[in-house]
């Protein structure tokens, strides 16, 4: 299990953790992990006050209109986080990262990305490089047990966990779910409005602890290589926190998963 550690103080709502990522020797890539200041649930009104200047107008719009507190915090989080990652703010003129009408974040073409959120925490996976046949997809799973019922909704039926267990990695099905999950994110726009169908995408589970597509959505869409990692991820952000009633708020154990797809 791997641990990441709290980092510097992006902004009063934010922990955020920035690193930089060779992933299968592909492509460099960056990777953000935020936890809102307290539950996002518990949505703080002074948010905006914080983060207004990291936000396009239109951005803020879009968040102000979300169905609940949740859901804009969410929203305005994963933006805020973008641009924390990307080093884009809304004086330097960047273009709004707004959604399509199912809520995918629609990314401008300069830029393949990806978020993903199990709150309070969440993760934005970018890269921005000018190599332009590459699709990044992230996922992040609070740790938990899938019941067995779910194997057969979520293994496809050349699958097996078989080679997780016998390297002895805990939550082998919830680990194949959430590579999935990636994959889904990396390759959703070029699948229209097609759902997420876990039994549709195959991976296979190297001995180097890398997942491999073999099968994805009937292998109609121009895909050379699929990777995958998925890994158990200890995360700490308590040593910033100024409120310690908030202060578990960040801590836990989850499965983090990054897709790289390249395209033909």
């Amino acid at each position: 299990m791997n641990t990441i550690p709290s980092s510097n103080l992006i902004c009063d709502d934010f922990h955020t953790v920035l690193s930089e990522l060779e992933f299968h020797n592909l492509i460099h890539a960056q990777l953000g992990i935020t936890t809102i200041h307290g539950a996002v649930i518990q949505y703080q009104e002074n948010f905006l006050d914080v983060t207004t200047h990291l936000l396009h107008p239109e951005e803020i719009q879009r968040g102000n209109g979300a169905k609940s507190l949740k859901r804009r915090a969410e929203f305005l989080a994963g933006r805020c986080l973008a641009r924390c990652l990307l080093g884009q703010t809304q004086e330097s003129g960047c273009i709004p990262v707004l959604s399509d009408p199912i809520g995918r974040p629609l990314w401008p073409s300069s830029i393949s990305a990806s978020l993903s959120h199990t709150s309070p925490r969440l993760i934005c996976f970018a890269h921005t490089s000018e190599i332009e046949n590459y699709r990044i997809g992230c996922d992040i799973q609070a740790i938990r047990h899938l019941e067995l019922p779910l194997k057969k909704r979520i293994l496809a039926p050349t699958e097996s966990l078989d080679p997780l267990e016998r390297k002895g990695l805990f939550h082998p099905l919830l680990r194949l779910f959430s590579a999935k999950e990636a994959v889904y994110k990396a390759i959703s726009l070029e699948l229209g409005e097609v759902g997420f169908h876990p039994r549709r995408i195959s991976l296979h589970y190297r001995e180097d602890g890398i997942f491999e597509a073999t099968k994805v959505y009937e292998n109609s869409l121009p895909y050379v290589r699929i990777s995958v990692i998925s890994e158990e991820i200890s995360y700490n952000m308590t040593e910033n926190h100024n409120n310690s009633s908030n202060n578990t708020s960040g801590n836990g154990t989850f499965i983090l998963s990054l897709a790289v797809v390249q395209k033909k």
